[in-house]
């Protein structure tokens, strides 16, 4: 989690003297592995104690390095082998992938009512239509949310989050069936279903066809940004009620839900094993 993260660094820089490498981090942190069982203990655990229980993610209390490793951002070789590597968005002018850019949702973190979703230097994000940046990771909260549209922005969230993952930094890894099962809630909800009748910059591709596209290597990245940025803002039209709380977004976001036939508050139709939780 970028948070996490951020916080390692904070830790770590005044040692390492400059912003640590994904192997420089897991270096560091193996240091403290005294009895060489290629395990952390809290006894061994040289980092701020407050990470422990984030780092030991199965709770079994011990750190691995495979514990570790999905949290960490890939290497810049790694990045250079994804698809996406070098390409600009044409809506904001910047990569489609960076160093830190994945959200790498933690499915154990996910409780209904008790999330929120923070920005990369850990700043909670109001409910609204802006589309995901790069790099925003869910947290739990101690305190039930009480607001509905926290709470449904952070069920799209648990949704969108692998979703964007899959298409920029783990498509190699994502087979089409996995991928149709990620995209479940959009077809369920009849977002994205309809396949585009050509491809090209402005093309607004249905799932099925966005998976496809990436699978021939494209060198332009608009019609996937386009697929993720509607397609989230079409669930976050059925989630969230602006007569309810604040929703950000105004008039674009209640005009784009409109045309889309996803009127705004309507409603999310959870997938059946979503419904059980």
């Amino acid at each position: 989690m970028k948070v996490v993260c951020a916080l390692l660094f904070l830790a770590k820089l005044p040692l390492l003297g400059a912003v640590p490498s994904p192997p420089a981090l897991m270096e560091d942190l193996f240091k403290g592995d005294t009895n060489k069982d290629g395990r952390i203990s809290p006894k061994e655990f040289t980092w701020p104690a407050v990470l422990f229980t984030t780092l030991d993610q199965n709770k079994d209390g011990f750190i691995t390095q495979n514990e570790i490793k999905p949290l960490l951002p890939p290497a810049p070789a790694q990045l250079k082998k994804l698809w996406a590597y070098g390409l600009i968005s044409r809506r904001t002018g910047e990569p489609l992938i960076e160093p830190y850019g994945a959200h790498k949702l933690i499915k154990t973190k996910v409780s209904y009512g008790y999330n929120q979703v923070v920005d990369r230097k850990g700043q909670v994000l109001r409910p609204g239509g802006r589309p995901l940046q790069g790099g925003e990771r869910l947290i739990l909260t101690k305190e039930y949310q009480k607001d509905p549209n926290v709470r449904e922005y952070a069920r799209v969230f648990t949704y969108m989050a692998p979703i964007r993952d899959a298409l920029l930094y783990n498509f190699n890894d994502t087979t089409k069936k996995e991928w149709l099962e990620l995209t479940q809630i959009l077809k369920i909800n009849k977002i994205k279903t309809m396949a585009a009748p050509g491809i090209g910059p402005r093309s607004i591709l249905s799932a099925q066809q966005v998976y496809d596209y990436i699978k021939r290597n494209p060198r332009e990245g608009s019609p996937v940004m386009r697929f993720l940025e509607e397609a989230e803002l079409e669930l976050k039209c059925l989630a969230l009620d602006a007569t309810k709380s604040p929703v950000g977004g105004g008039q674009n976001m209640s005009q784009h839900c409109q045309e889309h036939g996803k009127p705004m508050g309507s409603g999310l139709i959870l997938p059946a094993a979503d419904q059980k939780k």
